[in-house]
């Protein structure tokens, strides 16, 4: 039986549109959608001007008689500049609703019932392209479709109603994309008009361009449709926010259009989110921009670190503070870090016995700078200045610390509840090490004779070397701590290595750099979180590294920060 091919329609009309249609498609298919279109029984032929027309439509009706079939000649209409098809007014100024077709729709009176709600919704929906925000106009009908609520016909219902009749007694035109750009009209005005303008090219009314790159033709994208073009190829999930080299690429497999590579180019660098979500390609941006002390005890960094087990005298953490100008260090164990654990050790420990110091450089941390801790250096009139946030290389007791960690290692690692136990003892030993910056030891810097230890005591070194007392060996060897301090030579050579100037002036706009804190309680994970925020704008500069950030409406400060947490932001494009 398979062999066998039924000569009429089966089973009545029920599949005859479907039959006639794969008949249809049989017939046209190599001239399809190029000048003539079907719809069930219905045949449209097209073409840009009579001449062509006769051709087209020869070739039309050769196909017909060559598959057996004819047409009614009281339904043909020929050479006509607008026809009537599918409830639409089709002509060379484009696509209009048929006044015919919807003049039943706009003297229906009004839904007595839900189901007459969804008859006149279906209707209109035919014709949703010519409404503008039809969804919206429609609104307070479809909120009467939901479950459960109650028919009840009011003045929003009433006023939705006419106005969606009056936008189908009163259309627009639909017409084709008007390109604004001269050069692309000149174009395909030549090519329609069936002169050659190369590398321009129409294929199916699409205007095609030989790329320079591969040779191979690409769509020209008019300048309105760029942004969406670049909305998919880069913000979209099928672009994955990718830089500016995969970007164009991308792009231009498929695409061309004039500039393509500036373009795409600056609108990826425009990308608030990609300026949020990517690293910098380098970090170390500002030189050393350190001032240098001037005196033994006229700066001192100070520092936490812990937590460390309690040790069995109760201390948990240590201060650490350290001169600027000798590097002399004190080490202090304390309980905890609070403001007034920290007052207290810098009266008894440092200020007490040494001197009270000028300025005072600390991290953001609450106990340096809560308002006690201000009073304190207020009354003792010590300028305190902190460090820009999450920045820490300025800080001499940041780096002391990687130190002092491998001592305590090295002596502690087999018992960690004596961690504090030799601490002064370890004070001692950073302070008589010559220090790399100041080629001297930090105990010499301050003290006129040479430190003591129990070796020198027990073999009697010190009677051996004959020490000579020389009233000015003090300010020498300040004057040479001084001029090595200024010369940065070592210290500075050794920062600004790979380093770049920093780009940014006050007015710039920029990014600075986020350190977001995983949160499981809101679900929210930092490695997920942006790594930028911002954007926020300079106010001043504080030193030639450091600069002070507002909010860019109410100009707000919002934090200092180093050069090496910000990065530019550029304008952003808008669609």
């Amino acid at each position: 039986w398979n062999v066998y091919q039924y000569k009429r329609v089966p089973f009545g009309l029920a599949t005859g549109a479907q039959v006639l249609i794969r008949i249809l498609d049989m017939i046209f298919h190599y001239i399809k959608f190029q000048y003539v279109y079907h719809y069930l029984d219905d045949l449209v032929i097209y073409s840009e001007n009579y001449e062509l027309h006769l051709q087209h439509l020869n070739e039309v009706l050769s196909c017909l008689r060559g598959a057996g079939l004819t047409v009614n000649p009281s339904k043909v209409t020929f050479a006509v500049r607008e026809i009537s098809f599918l409830g639409h007014r089709v002509s060379s100024a484009g696509i209009a609703i048929d006044p015919q077709r919807t003049r039943a729709i706009v003297e229906l009176p009004p839904p007595k019932d839900v189901k007459g709600i969804v008859r006149f919704i279906s209707m209109v929906n035919f014709y949703h392209k010519f409404i503008p925000r039809m969804t919206d106009i429609a609104a307070p009908l479809n909120s009467l479709r939901k479950k459960g609520v109650k028919f009840e016909w009011g003045a929003s219902q009433q006023q939705a109603f006419e106005q969606l009749k009056q936008a189908l007694s009163q259309p627009p035109v639909l017409s084709k994309v008007q390109i604004q750009d001269p050069e692309l009209s000149q174009s395909i005005l030549k090519l329609e008009t069936g002169d050659n303008c190369p590398p321009y090219s129409l294929h199916k009314s699409v205007l095609h361009c030989r790329s320079r790159c591969d040779g191979n033709l690409k769509v020209v994208v008019p300048t309105a449709a760029v942004p969406m073009v670049f909305e998919f190829f880069h913000n979209s999930v099928f672009g994955g926010h990718l830089g500016v080299f995969k970007t164009i690429n991308k792009t231009r497999a498929h695409f061309i259009w004039k500039g393509t590579g500036n373009a795409i180019r600056a609108r990826v660098r425009a990308c608030r989110i990609c300026a949020m979500s990517k690293p910098v390609q380098t970090a170390k941006l500002g030189f050393l921009a350190s001032e240098i002390a001037q005196r033994p005890l006229q700066k001192i960094f100070i520092d936490y670190v812990g937590k460390f087990p309690r040790s069995k005298l109760g201390n948990t953490m240590v201060l650490v503070c350290v001169d600027a100008f000798s590097k002399f260090v004190w080490p202090i164990p304390v309980r905890e870090a609070t403001t007034s654990t920290t007052i207290k050790v810098l009266k008894e420990r440092v200020f007490s016995k040494f001197s009270v110091s000028e300025i005072l450089v600390s991290d953001n941390a609450r106990c340096f700078t809560s308002h006690e801790f201000q009073r304190f250096c207020f009354d003792l009139a010590i300028k305190h200045v902190t460090t820009s946030p999450y920045y820490h290389r300025p800080s001499p007791a940041e780096r002391f610390n990687r130190n002092r960690k491998a001592a305590l290692i090295a002596y502690h690692s087999d018992n960690h509840v004596t961690w504090d136990q030799n601490l002064t003892w370890l004070q001692l030993a950073f302070n008589t090490a010559k220090h790399e910056s100041t080629l001297a030891t930090p105990f010499e810097i301050i003290f006129p004779f040479r430190a003591g230890s129990p070796l020198l005591h027990k073999r009697q070194i010190q009677g051996l070397i004959p020490e000579e007392v020389d009233e000015e060996l003090l300010v020498k060897t300040w004057n040479q701590v001084k001029r090595y301090l200024l010369s940065h030579h070592r210290v500075g050579d050794r920062y600004n290595r790979e380093r770049l100037p920093q780009p940014f002036k006050a007015g710039h706009h920029v990014y600075l750099l986020n350190h977001p804190v995983s949160d499981a309680s809101r679900r929210v994970s930092a490695k997920l979180s942006p790594r930028w925020r911002g954007p926020f704008e300079i106010h001043a500069f504080l030193t030639p590294v450091t600069v002070r950030l507002v909010q860019l409406r109410n100009k707000h400060f919002v934090t200092k920060a180093h050069a090496s947490q910000l990065k530019l932001a550029t304008c952003v494009f808008k669609s």
